[in-house]
């Protein structure tokens, strides 16, 4: 609302099957162009609100546009007739890298943007087909996420991330999480039951906070933290869900679903005074009920 801008912005893809070996090789090139979060992106740019700040020489800009260049390569291989290997490399360069800051300790959010981000990373997934009943998958991501200040637009209020705002050096994004592994494990029965069990495990975000605060944290927050690394401990959440369909002549074909989230009730952090995203804890374990109405026409 404050900057007009435009760009171009080109999605190129090309996938080659090489039928023999059932193996497909793909690339792809995306250069997006994306504008700040709308949620106030006024208050971000601000001269009003500027005056918050800690420091007096430094006055909200307008949020520019967030300019991405996004490289893929990928290879999908069978394995025998109900295995699939898919192993995806892909590197972002981004200028006018878009974010949220946090206004002091309040729930209000509102966009900034700092000069340059680096995201690259590697996943790789397995799928098993149904057998008998079973399909399963598993995956594991490797992930590097590089910010660069300093900041080109938004508030800056000063603080703990003075030196992000203002110099040029690199730190670990909020989202810079290095190893991540998920499975899940499904039965499907012919009488319309059926059973889902999944795991996740995250070797942990990166944190910024005194290090001469972490004796006044809360004992589980200290168990969580790995003062050393500045990182996030690793954990792993397991979940389970189970459901049946009532009534399957009919014609809602009601189903019944019953899921129970973080099994074990472990006490963990998503994220912890992060440098834009603050800190969240994770929900401890919930169970929820669904009925799930699938209308079909009928014959």
């Amino acid at each position: 609302m404050l900057i007009h801008d435009t760009a171009f912005s080109p999605r190129i893809g090309l996938a080659y099957y090489l039928e023999r070996t059932g193996t497909v090789f793909r690339a792809s090139y995306n250069r997006l162009f994306d504008t700040p979060s709308l949620e106030n992106l006024l208050l971000s740019s601000s001269p009003d609100a500027a005056k918050l700040s800690s420091d007096d020489d430094i006055p909200a800009v307008p949020v520019p546009a967030e300019r991405q260049d996004m490289y893929e390569f990928g290879v999908q291989q069978k394995l025998g007739s109900r295995l699939r290997l898919d192993v995806r490399r892909y590197v972002k360069t981004i200028r006018n890298s878009a974010d949220d800051e946090q206004l002091f300790t309040t729930a209000v959010v509102f966009p900034v943007a700092l000069s340059h981000a680096d995201i690259r990373g590697t996943e790789v997934r397995l799928d098993l087909a149904p057998v008998r009943g079973f399909s399963a998958y598993a995956s594991y991501a490797n992930a590097r996420a590089t910010d660069t200040g300093p900041s080109v637009g938004g508030l800056f209020l000063g603080g703990d991330e003075q030196g992000v705002f203002e110099g040029a050096s690199n730190f670990p994004a909020d989202q810079d999480e290095r190893n991540e592994v998920q499975f899940g494990v499904t039965y499907s029965h012919r009488s319309g039951a059926w059973l889902h069990f999944t795991g996740r495990h995250d070797s942990g975000l990166p944190t910024e906070f005194d290090p001469e605060e972490f004796s006044g944290f809360d004992p589980r927050i200290q168990a969580q933290v790995d003062a050393v690394r500045s990182r996030i401990k690793p954990r792993t959440i397991l979940g389970i869900a189970v459901g049946i369909t009532l009534w399957r002549d009919s014609r809602l074909s009601p189903e019944l679903q019953l899921s129970v989230n973080n099994l074990t009730d472990r006490f963990y952090l998503y994220n912890f005074h992060s440098v834009f995203s603050g800190t969240h804890l994770g929900r401890p374990r919930e169970f929820q009920v669904r009925v799930v109405f699938d209308w079909q026409k009928r014959q």
